[in-house]
């Protein structure tokens, strides 16, 4: 597990979740470029028992789909308990571990959450689809400017024959003949 020492040392955010019927509303934690609840608020999500989270939770670690150490976050939470504000660590499970609780919970909450979750990864492949298209056409457009800057393979033939001449010009230079006088 990753311990966070302070959540006032990382960039978190935290989304407010409203349910379909308006009436239940979860704040999702949002570090890392991934979402973390704690079990209290996956039970309060798919409107299940805590302790039913947590079977569903123990049951995806101990089956090999998921691992606690890469899934797992301490963070820092003040709740009150009676009439002290008392600070705690508290584990919160990242979207992979919400996502496998959701697949496996039975409730309408839990149903809704996977039709939202389809939804959501389909519209994903549709992004991720334009965006490569958007690299292609970049890079497309790179290769094709470079092949319109670049010289033609004439071009490039002609430079290299009269850096040759060139050189050879200054290797075979022209020795002065002396003339010499003969006396007959």
């Amino acid at each position: 597990m990753n311990n966070l020492p302070d959540d006032s040392h990382n960039k978190s955010e935290i989304i407010l979740y409203q349910a379909e019927d308006g009436k239940s509303r979860i704040e999702v934690k949002l570090h890392d470029e991934t979402v973390w609840l704690s079990q209290k608020l996956m039970a309060e999500l798919f409107q299940k028992d805590v302790r039913t989270i947590n079977e569903h939770i123990q049951n995806t670690y101990a089956e090999g789909e998921l691992r606690p150490d890469s899934t797992i976050r301490k963070f820092r939470i003040v709740q009150v308990e009676g009439k002290r504000q008392v600070t705690r660590k508290v584990d919160f499970y990242n979207l992979d571990v919400i996502i496998s609780v959701g697949y496996r919970v039975k409730s309408h909450r839990g149903t809704q959450f996977r039709i939202n979750e389809r939804n959501i990864l389909a519209h994903a492949g549709k992004i991720s689809h334009e965006q490569a298209m958007e690299k292609a056409y970049d890079e497309y457009e790179k290769f094709r400017m470079a092949q319109l800057n670049a010289p033609s393979a004439v071009e490039r033939h002609f430079a290299e024959a009269v850096k040759e001449v060139t050189l050879l010009e200054k290797e075979v230079k022209p020795q002065k003949t002396r003339k010499k006088n003969f006396k007959t």
